[in-house]
């Protein structure tokens, strides 16, 4: 199943409030599944480094899977079980990985 505009929008908008202050560019999310079966959401970040290097605040990577479960509890969707995985992509890479065209 595909995943609905209006999760995306949700967890597009959860991640660009926790980057306020960096360059976040977009957010790409596709279903997917686990090696055992259960659904995964893979959700990349795609970001524009503000220095050579740079990334987005640490702290704020680390946390975010746990602010995208509990959007997902509360959504009343066939993901709400899914478990995020999420990666952050500098655009200059993105190109690298194809993910655009999936």
């Amino acid at each position: 199943m595909a995943v609905s505009t209006e999760l995306k929008a949700a967890i597009t908008d959860l991640v660009m409030a926790e980057f306020s202050d960096d360059q976040i560019c977009s957010v790409i999310i596709r279903n997917g599944q686990d090696h055992d079966g259960d659904p995964i959401l893979r959700i990349h970040v795609v970001y524009e480094p503000k220095r050579k290097n740079a990334i987005p605040n640490v702290d704020k990577i680390v946390s975010l899977p746990r602010h995208i479960i509990n959007l997902l509890m509360k959504s009343d969707t066939e993901h709400s079980d899914a478990f995020p995985i999420v990666s952050f992509v500098s655009r200059k890479d993105l190109a690298k990985l194809k993910l655009e065209a999936a």
